[in-house]
């Protein structure tokens, strides 16, 4: 991807990065590369090699990567030590003015979503959030083999057992992998690589902003600038599959106010989306079925489509489709079904992501206390007609998961004097009520952008044409000065919101360029890595663009149902 880095001019993507590395020296001067060093105060020793800039590359070396020893616990700094891997992409100009940090969500996903990113002026850095990737990862490797149930991919019925080996594995120090020590690696290396006049510039998406609202609890002067999108502190994934299901009804009523979208319906198009849910599990159109859509299956691709941009455009011609239920829709249906479930491999960004680092933050700092019970996350899960999907299981092992508690900071918008951009999605599936109260707090002058129609990723809306696009143009003159007045007006040049897929989308997934009454001619086209399935391969696919990748990377808009 190209990734605008809030320089003045973002450099072409997939370009290796020009100019010196730095390393360690000592706490925060530069050194060259490979060069060791003690971390300041943390007295952290930080070592650069050169590495592959793709974590799916095992030759190149247009990046630098570090694998730092780090405080199981940073209360106790002289205790045990994990890994905590960090990736450097120079910036392209030969003296840069600072860094800029990017902070994946999930909870559990890497930095190597973000390794098409290339900065101008900024050198960026990739972490790798402690219990992923190759920050000590929390794995159960017999279970994510390629010769498991659902090869790499942890399936639901292998997801107790999995639990319990890591459990076995780390038992009590499992307390070290909570927000806060993740925070403070990202704080204390900055401590120990950072010259006096650099730029300090973060950005965190969704549970990364989670990330990044705890640095700067911890550390609320260290950094010049920080962008938090799809803002998710205070987030209960308790209800998430009550926020999908509320998104689903939002988004199919915005396609019965447009005129094109809601003349293909007799009615509201959510009820008739509810119907048809409803009545093709208990016999309506049983070759709907026959063809793998089951109610299970639609509420894993509904969700994942309302992750995204592009895709959700698919969900109205899909509901038209399943009610009329003609030959035409059932072959058109069947090619759908079969072209997101080809067969694929997991690349690296997948392989990094961790179910049980996941679980362990989801279920200690993101969940409700009182928490449901899993029968009653699994009969709304059951009844809805849009779902995620990854509550039951996870609540299931709640009574037996060595939660760790939640600490002062838990739950608190950080008080800070450095400047804060907060970036939203109009159709993100965290509500704008349970975002407002940051949105408030936050709002210092203009920095709070709300873009019309974008998902949960608020850099996927693109502009009409002409104009730049939104959150990137927004991101960019907060980075490069987070003191400046925004000028925030271009979130009147956003594209309308399709409800009709564009028609190379369309042929791809249904076969044809007419979504809602053509008849597919041939064989599905191979979409391999599009799919919300356990068992395909990440969102980096060359087949089809999803949800016009910008700022955060196509594999955080879908990634997560990979695994879940």
């Amino acid at each position: 991807m190209t990734t605008d880095c809030g320089d003045d001019t973002p450099a072409t993507g997939g370009s290796e990065p020009q100019g010196g590395a730095s390393s360690t020296q000592g706490g925060g001067g530069s050194g060259g590369a490979g060069s060791t060093g003690g971390g300041g105060s943390s007295g952290l020793q930080i070592e650069w090699v050169p590495c592959p800039l793709s974590s799916d590359s095992t030759t190149g070396d247009g990046a630098f990567c570090a694998t730092i020893p780090v405080p199981l616990d940073w209360n106790d700094p002289t205790g045990e030590t994990i890994d905590f891997f960090v990736k450097k992409i120079p910036a392209t100009d030969p003296v840069p003015r600072g860094q800029l940090w990017f902070l994946n969500g999930g909870p559990g996903h890497s930095g190597a979503a973000f390794e098409g990113a290339v900065g101008k002026t900024v050198d960026l850095y990739l972490p790798d959030h402690r219990g992923t990737g190759r920050s000590s990862r929390l794995s159960c490797p017999d279970f994510e083999s390629d010769e498991s149930d659902e090869g790499f991919w942890v399936s639901d019925e292998e997801f107790p057992e999995c639990a319990e080996v890591v459990k076995e594995e780390w038992g009590s120090k499992l307390d070290g992998f909570t927000i806060t020590n993740a925070a403070r690696d990202i704080g204390e290396v900055i401590a120990a690589i950072s010259k006096p006049d650099d730029d300090i510039l973060i950005n965190g998406g969704s549970y990364g902003a989670i990330w990044g609202n705890r640095y700067l609890q911890l550390y609320p002067d260290q950094a010049d600038g920080v962008v938090l999108d799809a803002f998710a502190v205070g987030l209960l994934l308790t209800r998430d599959d009550q926020y999908f299901d509320e998104l689903g009804a939002a988004f199919m009523g915005a396609c019965g106010d447009d005129t094109a979208c809601g003349s293909h319906f007799a009615g509201d198009p959510w009820v008739q989306m509810q119907t048809v849910v409803d009545d093709i599990e208990t016999g309506f159109c049983p070759e709907v079925v026959a063809a793998g859509w089951t109610r299970a299956e639609l509420h894993k691709f509904w969700a994942f489509f309302l992750y995204t941009w592009d895709y959700r455009s698919l969900m109205a011609p899909m509901v038209h489709r399943m009610t009329r239920c003609e030959p035409r829709d059932i072959e058109a249906l069947t090619n759908m079904y079969q072209v997101f479930n080809q067969p694929g491999s997991p690349k690296a960004s997948d392989r990094h992501f961790s179910i049980m680092l996941s679980t362990q933050i989801m279920l200690s700092e993101l969940w409700e206390d009182p928490a449901p019970s899993a029968q009653e996350l699994a009969d709304f899960q059951a009844n809805a007609t849009i779902a995620h999907g990854i509550v039951a299981r996870a609540q299931a092992i709640y009574d037996t998961w060595p939660r760790y508690p939640k600490d002062e900071f838990a739950d608190i918008f950080a008080e800070t004097t450095t400047p804060v951009l907060v970036v939203r999605g109009e159709y993100d599936f965290i509500p704008r009520d349970g975002v407002l109260p940051a949105m408030n707090h936050f709002s210092n002058g203009n920095n709070v952008l709300e873009i019309p129609g974008a998902p949960h990723n608020p850099y996927a809306a693109p502009p009409i044409a002409g104009a730049t696009q939104c959150g990137v143009a927004v991101r960019t003159a907060f980075f490069g000065d987070p003191t400046t007045t925004l000028d925030l007006s271009c979130t009147s040049e956003i594209a309308p919101v399709l409800f009709e897929p564009p028609a190379d989308l369309s042929s791809a997934a249904f076969g044809t360029t007419d979504p809602w009454d053509g008849t597919p001619p041939g064989t599905p086209m191979n979409l391999s890595g599009q799919s919300p399935r356990s068992g395909r391969s990440p969102g980096r696919s060359t087949k089809v663009n999803l949800s016009a990748p910008t700022a955060i990377e196509a594999a955080r808009a879908f990634a997560a149902w990979r695994n879940r």
